[in-house]
């Protein structure tokens, strides 16, 4: 038995795993492990919930269960003798012990079984046992075992003489006596000390022909007859030799002969055949008087008869006190089970040695049992800790939380103490105890109530030091960096605030955050509150000048002139940052020469160095360097003639002239090709071939300045091919034959002797039936003069499976069975038997329940080597049913009162028939409140699902019947209205017609009854009585009215234009004028009020009333307003055109305006293109939209200052200066 404890918190749930598989229904903190199979290791899995979170603990433990050893030479026979009985049968067998029964042993026996008198030799093998779980050795002795003609036995008292009837056996002139010694009359002290009442005796002796008493030395028969008047109840006759039972079997024969048989007969002895009369004696157990103990399952009561030392047999029957019999009880001993009370019991008991029978009853034996006092004192309830995780932090005491209870104690909370709460705090709670129902009888409690203290303690919420997003040190990224605490955060019952924790530039920044519970019933680390500080560093950004490349390193030469430059810096951005290097960064200069050709061998190389620098005042960042400096040349442009191609360079062979020719795009342009006339340009014969390729520049161009080999040699081949998809395989169509099978052989066919297998992977021999591959390499004996079209060849080769044919499968199922509560369960199955290579399982075949089930019989091969064909699949499907059980109920009645007058109670119908227990019923409509005619419906259902419900012969368990509640009647008179007058005037104010004095339980229902719109209308009232009520009088009335239009006033004078625009000039945007002072529910009809463009407008306007329910009265001439939108000004002022000095650097000055121009303006210069040194006097000219003034020029100067050299001869001749 596997053990799994957790602690005595909320509640916990158990999941057993046998070698890591859930063991389906295994829940419980125990599992039983019985035999070999259950051997494993065990987990057990324990869940524990608080209510607001959930945790799991496991324990591992592992269970190896040997097999049992049964030693079979240990065995006992069961019995190694018995007295002959005529027409009775005797048998031995194998005593099991105890501790063996769970192994099922059964033997085979032979020679345990005999009637006749004789010695036998049994003999026992094992037949069956459960081998998982058991092992057997050794073996089963042989057992030598007699039936005995020899018996002690005895007869009725028949009294008066003995006589004799047969002296077979006896020697000849010996005469038996039987000499009657009258009533209670023995020798001196024969049977001294017996306890019995005698009540004849007969001395049995041989005498000789002389009268002498003599022995007899063998075996003799004697026959006794007895007559009928000497039968008497209770008295027995027994043979004694010198007063001791001998073995001397007295029999009584079917011919009322009693008979013994003497292997020898002493003189000496007495041999005496006695009639006695023996008591029946019975000694009970002490009565008993005990408290209730539910370790103990019974209490035990014995009797021990006692009767004269014979062949007896004993039964008893146990009684109560009033006489009842105590069926089963039928043994010496009566278990009572243990239960509060007092009883009392005696025992009937008989003996009988087959002739007749003695009874007696026991002195009654007392049994009282006290109630056990269950203590209720160490009742407790545990702390709680706030539910902060859950949904209602509500904690409700509950009976099953209590703790320190005896076992049967049923606990009731009371709810009008503190039995529930949700904020931290200390209540108390009165419970209330009974007893469960099974622990009444044997139980009684100390108390029936108790006052308990119980606590909510706050909730501790653990942190640790935070963890920041960021630490130090960081670079400088473009952006802030906002530091914060994401673990801190992501915890929604904290409440986190920071101090300091934005930062973007580089510098040093000290960040403080603190935290407290988002909940006042918690704590953080137990605290109210808890800081933390962290202190980061923010570092320039680090930009190396070896990241910046330059746009070109090396030039090939192209006739142009070049000097490297750096990439533009706007082309690069900052990792991380969204800034470019341009934003960031200034190219200073370049110093270095501008070159075009080729430098010969030895000579120095350019050189260019570009001067970078940070932009002042950015100090987000640093250079590693200043400067870049690159040496670099122009090289010979290198012509490829590597790629240069024949046209064709493999052949098939057929015997015709192939010749070859250059493919003339793959010849650098600047070079002339030939083929040499002296090699191989034409070919016949199979294999390799050569032809050789010369260049030349062509004419004009400068060899300085180009790369090239002179000449290369190409080759081509004339073979003949072969395709391995044309080799032939032989010996398909294999089929599972339960031996090693191989793969086809390959044949070359006419390659055979230019083809060789040169590796073989894959499965090349297999057994068992399936898809296998085999990869082969080719080889070719001459590649000179042939080719392999592939080098390799897979084959896919097969040996199908055997198939074995089923045909309609039959079922030993033929009509449906009748659910039966003493058979465990129904089973159907196939009829015959299947294939050997075949077996069969079942899906719900078997169940015990009623219903109907799909049984399939799954048929699946040994192995797949196997494929089963059905003919008829659909066989393998039966349908079959158990039916249910019908519990018949005759007939059934409903109650005699059906009829009621609704008073707001609740009306029920019920049957009156008395149901059997077995029996439950389901009413519909058959409990009402409200008036209405109703069929009630009684369904009859069977509480146990494997039997139904029939009523009489109808076959239907419903019962049905009509019934009604009538409804109250309520008397109405004539109807009063809520207003008098008939005449309204228009208001939008809510009017509403009503009834004034309409009865409870009345309902108006109007049409038009709402006073709205202007015109003439009629209002409808109809009545409605509430459901359980009907009118009596007046249901409808009707009343017309009339609504007039209102009157709106407006005064011209009263009247004024507004706008919306700032200003006259033109904005591109709507400029808008309205009238305003014009009252509610007037429409004002506009002309000219709305316009965008430049122009001069009059605006006026219309009145009207909004609708029918309005009369308009306007008094004067409605004003009119004169309007303009004039040109609009741009705005300049963030516009500068600015005086610019520059030194000359040999490229493209920008001279341009500075700001952001307005939308929809654009600029033009009157001059470009500034290179050379020089003063350029240049004018902007601004162009706008036609809608604005227009905007005035603006003129600067740009001055570009000539670069001063200073150059010292170094010793060379001539100083060569090439002017930029």
């Amino acid at each position: 038995m596997l053990y799994g404890h957790a602690g005595a918190d909320v509640e916990y749930t158990y999941q057993w795993f046998k070698d890591g598989a859930k063991l389906t229904g295994a829940t419980g903190k125990t599992y039983a492990v019985k035999n070999v199979a259950h051997s494993g290791t065990y987990t057990l899995v324990i869940t524990a919930k608080d209510g607001f979170a959930e945790q799991t603990a496991s324990v591992t433990v592992t269970v190896n269960i040997g097999k049992l050893k049964i030693d079979l030479s240990t065995l006992l026979w069961s019995k190694s003798e018995f007295p002959y009985l005529a027409g009775t049968a005797r048998e031995v067998t194998l005593l099991i012990p105890e501790n063996l029964e769970i192994a099922n042993l059964t033997f085979a026996y032979t020679d345990n079984t005999a009637e006749a008198p004789g010695t036998y030799t049994a003999r026992a093998t094992v037949a069956n046992y459960d081998s998982d779980n058991c092992e057997v050795v050794g073996t089963v002795a042989d057992h030598e075992w007699t039936i005995s003609n020899k018996s002690y036995a005895v007869i009725d008292h028949f009294g008066g003489e003995i006589v004799v009837t047969s002296e077979a056996g006896f020697p000849t002139g010996y005469t038996l006596h039987a000499d009657w010694l009258g009533d209670n009359t023995l020798p001196d002290g024969l049977v001294s000390g017996a306890t019995c009442t005698l009540i004849s005796g007969h001395l049995v002796y041989f005498t000789d022909a002389d009268g002498n008493k003599v022995s007899v030395e063998s075996a003799v028969s004697v026959s006794f007859t007895i007559p009928e008047s000497g039968m008497n109840e209770n008295l027995k006759l027994v043979l004694l030799k010198n007063n001791v039972p001998t073995e001397i079997a007295v029999t009584r024969t079917e011919d009322g002969h009693l008979t013994f048989t003497l292997d020898a007969f002493d003189k000496d002895a007495a041999y005496l055949i006695v009639s006695y009369r023996f008591p029946l004696t019975i000694d009970t157990s002490d009565d008993v008087n005990i408290s209730y103990d539910p370790e103990t399952e019974d209490i035990k009561l014995t009797v021990t008869p006692h009767y004269y030392n014979g062949t007896l047999t004993f039964t008893y029957q146990w009684y109560r006190a009033d006489g009842t019999l105590i069926e089963g009880a039928t043994e010496a001993t009566l278990r009572v089970p243990m239960a509060a009370g007092t009883a009392k019991y005696f025992c009937r008991v008989s003996v009988t040695d087959g002739y007749a029978t003695v009874t007696e009853d026991s002195a009654l034996i007392t049994v009282t049992v006290t109630q056990k006092t269950l203590d209720t004192s160490r009742a407790s309830i545990p702390d709680f800790i706030y539910r902060l995780f859950a949904e209602d932090p509500t904690i409700e005491i509950l009976a099953k939380m209590l703790e320190n209870l005896p076992e049967g104690v049923i606990v009731t909370i009371d709810t009008d103490s503190q039995y529930k709460a949700s904020d931290v705090g200390t209540y108390t709670v009165r419970v209330l105890f009974t007893l469960a129902e099974e622990y009444a009888e044997n139980y009684e409690l100390d108390v029936t109530a108790r006052t308990l203290t119980w606590k909510i303690n706050p909730y501790n919420i653990r942190i640790g030091t935070p963890g920041w997003n960021y630490s130090s040190p960081l670079t400088y990224k473009g952006s802030d960096y906002t530091f914060r605490a994401p673990d801190l955060e992501a915890n929604s019952h904290l409440e986190v605030t920071y101090r300091n924790n934005t930062a973007k530039n580089a510098g040093s920044y000290t960040v403080t955050v603190t935290v407290t519970p988002a909940n006042e019933n918690c704590v953080i680390n137990g605290e109210a509150s808890v800081s933390y500080t962290e202190t980061f560093i923010i570092e320039p950004k680090t930009i190396s000048v070896d990241l910046i490349e330059w746009a070109e390193k090396t030039f090939y030469y192209d006739g142009e002139v070049h000097r490297p430059t750096l990439k533009d810096l706007s082309s690069y951005r900052i990792a991380g940052v969204n800034e470019s290097l341009a934003e960031i960064l200034v190219i200073r200069d370049y110093a270095g020469v501008f070159a075009s050709d080729v430098l010969p061998d030895g000579a120095t190389p350019y050189t260019v160095t570009a001067y970078l620098a940070v932009k002042e005042g950015n100090t987000n960042y640093r250079l590693t360097a200043s400067k870049k400096v690159l040496e670099w040349n122009i090289t010979p442009k290198p012509l490829d003639i590597e790629h240069v191609e024949l046209d064709e360079n493999l052949f098939d062979y057929d015997g015709t002239k192939k010749t070859v020719s250059l493919r003339k795009d793959s010849i650098p342009a600047e070079l002339l090709a030939v083929l040499d006339p002296s090699t191989e340009i034409t070919a016949t014969e199979k294999g390799y071939h050569s032809v050789t390729v010369h260049f030349t520049l062509k004419e004009g161009l400068n060899y300085l300045n180009y790369s090239y080999d002179s000449s290369i040699n190409l080759s081509y081949r004339i073979v003949t091919p072969i395709n391995p998809a044309d080799f032939v395989f032989t010996g398909d169509g294999l089929v599972y034959n339960g031996n090693e099978q191989t793969v086809p052989a390959l044949s070359f066919g006419d390659f055979a002797a230019l083809v060789r297998i040169a590796g073989t992977t894959g499965t090349v021999r297999a057994t068992d039936a399936g898809d296998y591959e085999v990869t082969y390499t080719f080889a070719l004996t001459n590649e000179g003069l042939y080719r392999l079209t592939e080098e390799s060849y897979t084959y896919t080769w097969s040996i199908a499976k055997k198939k074995i044919t089923v045909g309609t499968l039959t079922w030993d199922y033929t009509t449906a069975f009748t659910y039966d509560p003493d058979r465990d369960a129904f089973t159907v199955a196939l009829a015959g038997a299947l294939d050997e290579n075949i077996v069969v399982a079942y899906e719900n075949a078997s169940a015990k329940d009623a219903g109907t089930y799909l049984a399939r019989a799954i048929l699946t091969p040994v192995s797949d080597n196997y494929e089963i064909v059905m003919t008829d699949p659909d066989s393998a499907v039966c349908e079959w049913t158990i039916l249910q059980k019908i519990i018949l109920i005759p007939a059934v009645e409903w109650q005699d009162n059906i009829a009621f007058l609704y008073d707001g109670a609740e009306k029920n119908v019920l049957l009156k028939t008395v149901l059997p227990d077995t029996v439950t019923v389901e009413y519909l409509n058959n409990l009402m409140t409200d008036a209405g005619t109703y069929r009630a419906t009684a369904t009859l259902l069977a509480k146990d699902k494997n039997y139904r419900v029939v009523i009489g012969d109808t076959d239907q368990n419903v019962a049905t019947l009509d019934w009604e509640i009538t409804p109250i009647t309520v008397i109405v008179g004539a109807l009063e209205w809520n207003f008098a007058e008939r005449e309204f005037v228009y208001s939008t104010d809510a009017r509403t017609f009503l009834i004034t004095n309409l009865p409870e339980h009345i309902t108006a229902l109007y049409e038009n009854n709402v006073i709205g719109n202007v015109g003439n209308y009629t209002v409808t009232v109809t009545l409605v009585a509430d459901k359980n009520y009907k009118i009596e009088g007046t249901e409808t009335a009707t009343l017309t009215y009339t609504v007039t239009p209102k009157i709106i006033t407006v005064n011209a004078s009263d009247l004024r234009w507004v706008t919306n625009a700032a200003s006259e000039r033109y904005d591109g945007m709507t400029h808008t004028y309205e009238l305003v002072g014009v009252p509610e529910h007037v429409v004002i009809l506009y002309q000219d009020n709305v316009k965008a463009a430049i122009g001069n407008y009059v605006a006026g306007a219309t009145l009207e009333a909004e609708s029918a329910n309005y009369t308009l009265i306007v008094n004067g001439n409605i004003p009119t307003k004169a309007w303009s939108i004039v040109k609009g000004k741009y705005d300049m002022s963030g516009v500068k055109f600015e005086d610019k000095t520059v030194e000359y650097t040999g490229q493209t000055h920008a001279f341009t305006i500075s700001g952001k121009l307005p939308a929809g303006v654009s600029v033009t210069y009157s001059m470009t293109g500034f290179r050379n040194a020089g003063v350029y006097v240049v004018t902007a000219t601004f162009k706008g939209s036609d809608n604005y003034e227009e905007i005035p020029s603006m003129t600067a100067t740009l001055t570009i200052t000539r670069v001063t050299y200073t150059i010292t001869a170094g010793g060379a001749d001539t100083l060569i200066i090439t002017a930029l």
